[in-house]
């Protein structure tokens, strides 16, 4: 038979429950004070990291500019291409550099033209924000949902 402890005894295993309680407490209070500084560091890095994204996107826009400036004597059309316009009787290369590779193409041959659908942005299966018309390599409509 189980022997019922004294109130002298329940009280000392009440006291050891609130020392492993209060070692808890302070293990996790030392752990959050070591961690913290690391935790800081870790946003010092994500913001470090997105500032230089942003300096390299920068200079890969002003790479594209000077490229778009070499190739096209009108600077309306390489604003119109930096800005991502597209308009009608663009070339298919125009396009691209407008609103980049598509992400699937729909191509039909017939008799005297060919004609493509450039998809871009998908959002759902078959599914796409954006779609450029294309016949014989040239822009004929675009849709933008």
């Amino acid at each position: 038979m189980a022997r019922r402890r004294s109130a002298e005894e329940r009280l000392i295993v009440e006291l050891i429950k609130l020392g492993f309680a209060f070692i808890g407490f302070v293990l996790t209070a030392i752990s959050i004070a070591i961690s913290a500084p690391f935790h800081w560091l870790s946003i010092a890095r994500r913001e470090q990291k997105a500032k230089f994204r942003i300096a390299q996107i920068a200079e890969e826009n002003e790479t594209k500019r000077k490229m778009l400036e070499a190739n096209y004597d009108d600077i309306k059309i390489v604003d119109a291409i930096m800005s991502g316009e597209i308009w009608h009787d663009m070339t298919k290369e125009q396009l691209v550099q407008s609103w980049g590779h598509p992400e699937d193409v729909e191509t039909k041959t017939m008799k005297t033209k060919i004609r493509q659908i450039y998809k871009y942005d998908r959002i759902g299966i078959g599914r796409f924000s954006r779609r450029a018309t294309l016949e014989n390599d040239r822009v004929v409509g675009w849709e933008i949902k």
